[in-house]
């Protein structure tokens, strides 16, 4: 992990608290810090001044302090390392449920440059797994589609993709290096892409996974499967994420009247 200058962690001694305000100083610590890390201005790694010392900078005590340590934690703005401290956290790729995007799509969105290496482009039969989402004749070919995604040249994701040669014949002419096949499939062959279903989990990382990914953590494994708008099955995925670059953030509504 980087270590940074003493002038990058003074940083933090810019935050304020009010004494006479009615919002909570752990509340007000939060808010502050969140506003000098969310823009990503101050580089993963930095490590925050000394909990002693902060305390003393800002007129906190240390329960305090470790009430907004805490709430900046549970939203990956920090991390703590027993024995080493606490560091600004690298920014994690965040998808959030209800919104639909290309990897190419999120990573622009977040200001970051998106890049890929494309590691296997083919023609296969249709596996079980083919055969049962598309429902298609055995005869029927696909495309697999295997990319290591970027962002800011960090690798974040190795995807594998099956997609039926039937709805895009001619893939294979397109640059699948530096173009969203969302975008292509939508420009290029007229499909609207309307929805998908997302499963994830938490798997320990595979030696492909530590070589192309360079991950040692756990690697978060999202299994997509996309339609069109008139429903017809066009996209089935493999993503894994690193553990460290990446989280999924889901919002969930409680209907009435089923409570009991």
């Amino acid at each position: 992990m980087k270590h940074a200058s003493t002038s990058e962690s003074d940083v933090f001694f810019r935050i304020r608290v009010d004494k006479i305000s009615p919002v909570p100083a752990y509340a007000q610590i939060t808010e502050g810090m969140k506003n000098l890390l969310q823009p990503g201005s101050i580089p993963a790694g930095t490590p925050l001044p000394p909990e002693r010392v902060l305390c003393e900078r800002l007129g906190v005590s240390r329960m305090t302090l470790r009430q907004a340590c805490e709430a900046l934690e549970r939203e990956g703005l920090i991390e703590s390392h027993r024995g080493r401290g606490t560091f600004v956290a690298p920014r994690r790729m965040t998808k959030k449920q209800q919104e639909m995007r290309s990897f190419t799509e999120e990573i622009r969105s977040r200001g970051q440059k998106p890049s890929s290496r494309l590691i296997v482009f083919r023609n296969v039969k249709q596996s079980p797994e083919d055969s049962e989402f598309f429902g298609l004749p055995e005869t029927e070919s696909f495309y697999e589609i295997e990319r290591l995604r970027l962002a800011d040249d960090v690798p974040i994701a190795l995807e594998c993709i099956h997609i039926p040669e039937y709805l895009c014949p001619g893939l294979d002419r397109f640059n699948l290096v530096s173009h969203s096949i969302y975008q292509i499939l939508e420009e290029n062959y007229g499909l609207v892409l309307a929805h998908c279903s997302e499963e994830i989990s938490a798997v320990a990382p595979t030696k492909k996974h530590k070589r192309l990914l360079q991950a040692n953590g756990a690697v978060l494994v999202v299994n997509r499967r996309t339609y069109t708008n008139k429903e017809t099955p066009v996209e089935l995925a493999t993503t894994a994420y690193r553990g460290d670059l990446y989280r999924a953030v889901v919002h969930s509504i409680r209907k009435t009247g089923e409570a009991y």
